[in-house]
């Protein structure tokens, strides 16, 4: 993978980027398999007390697919951080990379 090379470079898996991706998912199939209606359901089911950190996170499922696959590779900018991934809004996956140093 190409990324930008003045403000990222290939770094370790990031068990914490990798954990809020795979969260995503998880929360994401729990809904479509309707063993949760929400997030407050995934907030009860997971007894976390942070709605909002649930519901941005629900959000990272449509994040690109070269972002996924960058971060479970550990081949993520090295600036990234979770707070930088909740703040992602766009569905375009090219304004995704951009905002994330991708490209």
């Amino acid at each position: 993978m190409i990324v930008n090379d003045t403000q990222s470079q290939k770094v370790d898996i990031n068990p914490i980027l990798v954990k809020i991706i795979v969260k995503s998912y998880y929360w994401n199939k729990l809904i479509e398999e309707g063993k949760a209606k929400d997030n407050r359901d995934i907030q009860k089911l997971e007894k976390l007390s942070d709605n909002n950190y649930i519901k941005r996170a629900l959000t990272l499922r449509i994040l690109s697919p070269r972002i996924v696959e960058a971060i479970l590779n550990g081949q993520q900018p090295a600036d990234l951080t979770v707070q930088k991934l909740l703040q992602v809004k766009t569905l375009s996956w090219q304004d995704q990379e951009k905002q994330l140093n991708f490209i």
